[in-house]
């Protein structure tokens, strides 16, 4: 028999998990035990977080949380895991992506060391070459929205004009013009 002491943090994670399976004052229950997300009965009763740990095993690091391995199942055996912030971001039953894109969102998010759930979120918007999907949204606005502004931003930025006169001018807000100008490397 396991000590809850021994393994204080594996147990929160256990008593959580359980919670929001199984009791309708945790505010959570609704997205887990009310979505009809369940929690193993194998791992319920007396011994149930000695069964449990005995399956999973303690955490590798404090940074590691309880994971469900496929979203669509409940807390069971083969389904769970440990895993880190970014693991569970990566598994998020809200990432509507199929794995292949999945896939290649993270190939591409480790290529550019960019942040997983921002290349995700471009990605899912429709953004979906390398090159664009590693482009700062702003910029990426600027690039759709001023093509018809860059010669006249080109124009005016080379005949000496400010930024501040050329956003006047045109009507563009001056960060607009700056984007344009650092974009067309002027």
């Amino acid at each position: 028999m396991t000590s809850n002491t021994n393994y204080p943090t594996e147990r929160n994670s256990y008593d959580a998990a359980k919670s929001r399976c199984n009791s309708e004052a945790n505010k959570n229950y609704n997205t887990y035990g009310g979505a009809g997300v369940t929690f193993y009965e194998g791992w319920d009763g007396p011994n149930g977080f000695d069964r449990f740990l005995a399956h999973i095993g303690p955490k590798p690091t404090p940074d590691h949380s309880i994971d469900r391995i496929d979203n669509s199942r409940g807390y069971e055996p083969g389904n769970v895991r440990w895993a880190t912030r970014i693991e569970q971001n990566r598994n998020r039953s809200c990432a509507r992506l199929t794995p292949a894109e999945l896939d290649y969102v993270r190939f591409i998010s480790d290529m550019f060391q960019m942040d997983y759930n921002c290349i995700r979120t471009r990605y899912a918007r429709g953004v979906t070459s390398p090159t664009d999907l590693q482009v700062p949204p702003r910029v990426q606005a600027t690039r759709a929205a001023t093509v018809r502004n860059r010669e006249d931003v080109s124009m005016l930025y080379r005949r000496g004009m400010g930024r501040a006169q050329i956003a006047r001018r045109l009507d563009l807000h001056v960060t607009t013009v700056s984007d344009i100008i650092k974009y067309l490397e002027l």
